[in-house]
């Protein structure tokens, strides 16, 4: 979630848009890893590149926002041969711990950008409504 008002904010602002980046080119590198990886020790996912190469790169795309979707290139889905890309279990198992791993590098981040926002404007509530009583009080 990116802070709306950048103009008070702005290293905030930054900070949450460089966390989006870090973790799409985190995703993109684990995509463009698997898949070269898979294609150099399985015949089987080279012949199904081949043949649906419009699914891997529409996957592909959609994972730069969410590393679990390569997961959908072996789910079985409908039971079609296009959601069944066979790579191995081990392939299974990183998608897993680098979809996990995606949403630690891009969610805590953002965690504390909004927590720090929240105390942020919370010091300067306080500081204000302080303030304010001071000067009704004189």
């Amino acid at each position: 979630m990116f802070l709306l008002d950048s103009s008070n904010h702005q290293a905030l602002f930054y900070a949450s848009v460089a966390s989006v980046c870090v973790a799409s080119f985190f995703n993109v590198s684990m995509v463009l890893y698997l898949i070269i990886s898979e294609l150099r020790s399985s015949l089987q996912v080279e012949k199904y590149l081949v043949e649906y190469n419009w699914l891997a790169a529409v996957v592909s795309i959609m994972s730069l926002s969410n590393f679990e979707v390569m997961a959908v290139l072996n789910s079985g889905l409908l039971d079609k041969k296009m959601f069944k890309i066979g790579w191995s279990s081990r392939t299974d198992i990183k998608v897993k711990s680098f979809g996990l791993f995606g949403h630690i590098i891009e969610d805590v981040p953002q965690l504390v950008i909004q927590v720090g926002t929240f105390l942020l404007l919370l010091f300067f509530s306080f500081s204000i409504q302080r303030l304010t009583r001071m000067l009704l009080l004189f």
